[in-house]
């Protein structure tokens, strides 16, 4: 009798993680999705959320300004692994923009965090 009495309080518990998770992730906007259509506007953001960059790949024209802004509550950088741009520290709240000259692919990341990884696609 006291397994039946744990069922119903166990798949309940199961039942509101799984729509927490839901929630959470249309919240987000879904930042792991990839967006491989090329972006024609002139200025675009990409958000330092949760530990991650957000889209964790995109792919722009030359001649967009990207803006690296930080939501998050520890301090992170958006640095090219070959040293093509570099925000610089950014603390909670605060921004840098980087103008995209070149098509070219380049790959970044935190110096912080190494995990937080992204690349941004620059096409003519």
């Amino acid at each position: 009798m006291r397994i039946r009495s744990l069922v119903l309080p166990v798949l309940s518990a199961i039942a509101v993680g799984v729509l927490a998770y839901t929630l959470a992730d249309h919240r987000t906007g879904g930042s792991d999705r990839v967006s491989n259509v090329p972006v024609h506007a002139t200025a675009v953001t990409v958000r330092i959320d949760n530990f991650a960059f957000a889209p964790p790949a995109l792919t722009v024209k030359v001649g967009t300004h990207v803006t690296f802004t930080n939501m998050d509550s520890a301090a992170h950088t958006a640095t090219a692994d070959q040293g093509a741009f570099d925000t610089g520290t950014l603390n909670h709240g605060k921004s840098m923009t980087v103008a995209f000259d070149k098509p070219g692919t380049f790959s970044y990341h935190c110096d912080f965090h190494a995990f937080m990884t992204a690349t941004i696609k620059v096409v003519s």
